[in-house]
């Protein structure tokens, strides 16, 4: 957990059914919140926060249930979520954490986490709307599904910055596979990724008490994440699995019509995470995560897109889709350039020397 969190940022719609507005001071014995019911327990002499999904109900006749510690009961009773959003939001709020301390020491830093932290909270909105608005477009699994891409997305992300422990649930492990420098100063970077992500230990109540009972469910997956930083106008992150299975979600078809009335078809297969210089953000600069289906009628036939998973769900709880202005200031704009920079060298310096190390081993 991110103690004293600087992002205070919430999401553009307002909370649906906050059943308690602030956590309270003390952690409580037993307390109901919109979609859940927390119960204080001692499991093998050990104070434990049984917390359960009120409209989870499995077919054995009991309920799925996740062990929580202190520290996390009143912050999950603050955000007033599913059980699973919030433990996803937990591993999203960890690898924010760990990012910071692996960027370059830079204005653009901290609009940047506090951008991710903002669509976040986002995300946190539209599971509120899946749990209680039946016309709400998009399912409770739909955005379980974009938290986890997130939080794989975010894994990834750490991992080629440097990271290998990247939270307290994930392992993510990256290969250099090429890095090659720009002659604006730019680079652009490979690297497959393989991340294991040990699942929320769950069990059914009432059968299942007894802790050494709890299931640890792993979730494996290998991608490729290309790093592609150019520092006039862009940095980009892009993860895309190798299975086609875990894929799906993140795919969306652009189209590009010509001057010419020369149409131009092709197809985006990863989940991008993008710090821009943005003429059109308050700003200056903005943060993307996913795409957002785009209307051609905007660019006049020009340009459209039908978006992927995530970018969609922003455009159903934001005003501005896919992009993120929360914590960027014009100073970050002027900033932009050293900040991408600086990442460009660093990552040139950890590819050679992987180089180096590989060379030596040979």
């Amino acid at each position: 957990m991110i103690e004293n969190s600087p992002y205070e940022k919430q999401s553009s719609i307002e909370p649906v059914n906050r059943a308690i507005d602030d956590a309270p001071e003390t952690t409580p014995d037993y307390v109901k919140t919109s979609f859940s019911e927390i119960v204080k327990s001692n499991i093998n002499n050990y104070p434990l926060w049984i917390a359960k999904n009120t409209d989870n109900e499995n077919k054995s006749g009991g309920y799925e249930a996740w062990l929580f510690e202190e520290e996390d009961v009143n912050d999950f009773i603050r955000l007033d979520v599913g059980v699973k959003e919030y433990l996803n939001y937990v591993d999203v709020e960890e690898l924010i954490k760990e990012i910071s301390g692996l960027l370059p020491d830079n204005s653009v830093r901290d609009g940047f986490l506090k951008a991710v932290y903002a669509k976040t909270m986002d995300l946190l909105a539209a599971a509120r709307l899946a749990r209680t608005n039946p016309d709400f477009n998009f399912k409770k699994g739909d955005i379980e599904t974009a938290l986890i891409d997130e939080v794989h997305l975010l894994s990834a992300i750490s991992a080629v910055l440097g990271s290998e422990d990247v939270c307290d649930d994930c392992r993510t492990k990256c290969i250099f596979k090429e890095n090659k420098k720009n002659q604006n100063g730019g680079s652009r970077g490979v690297y497959e990724i393989n991340s294991e992500r040990l699942m929320p230990a769950k069990f059914n109540i009432p059968f299942s008490k007894k802790l050494s009972e709890r299931m640890i469910l792993k979730d494996n997956r290998k991608g490729m994440l290309s790093v592609s930083i150019d520092p006039s106008r862009r940095v980009s992150f892009e993860y895309t699995p190798i299975s086609d299975w875990y894929g799906g979600w993140h795919k969306s078809e652009t189209i590009i019509l010509s001057k010419k009335f020369e149409q131009t078809k092709f197809s985006n297969d990863g989940l991008c995470l993008r710090i821009d210089i943005d003429e059109t953000a308050p700003e200056g600069i903005a943060l993307d995560l996913g795409r957002s289906e785009y209307d051609a009628k905007k660019s006049d036939g020009f340009f459209s897109r039908t978006g992927d998973l995530l970018g969609n769900i922003f455009s159903e709880v934001s005003p501005n889709g896919c992009h993120e202005y929360t914590g960027f200031t014009s100073e970050m704009k002027n900033d932009f350039r050293a900040f991408a920079e600086e990442l460009a060298v660093k990552q040139h310096l950890r590819w050679a020397d992987q180089q180096q190390g590989a060379q030596t081993v040979a």
